[in-house]
């Protein structure tokens, strides 16, 4: 079972995460919240699902590792889940940058409470 708080490694290893993560869930929801207020319900979705997908796509075609797929339900589960939290942050702060580091902060969890250490 996973613990929900870090041991002091893997700490590192969602910090480091963060990090790389950190600059396209700021730039997705920048991009995607601005405009008219059906689609921005509708393109946040849409951008998860294009990563998903691409993530899938790089599974299938040999340039990622096999294991991935089964991380791809997950994920997929947590981006849904996190987007219906990212949305409220968003309209409370008004802010898609506030939005962006939630999601980046959930995914980078994720990454490291999943992540092999040896």
């Amino acid at each position: 079972l996973l613990s929900a708080w870090p041991t002091p490694q893997r700490a590192i290893v969602i910090g480091a995460a963060f990090l790389l993560v950190a600059p396209y869930f700021v730039c997705a929801d920048y991009v995607t919240r601005a405009g008219s207020r059906g689609l921005n319900r509708i393109l946040p979705l849409l951008a998860k699902a294009m990563l998903l997908g691409s993530l899938a796509w790089g599974v299938s075609s040999g340039g990622g590792p096999g294991v991935l797929v089964l991380f791809l339900p997950g994920l997929a589960l947590l981006l849904v889940a996190g987007q219906l939290l990212s949305r409220r942050i968003y309209v409370l702060t008004g802010e898609p940058v506030v939005s962006g580091l939630f999601m980046a902060l959930i995914f980078a969890w994720l990454t490291g409470s999943v992540f092999p250490l040896t």
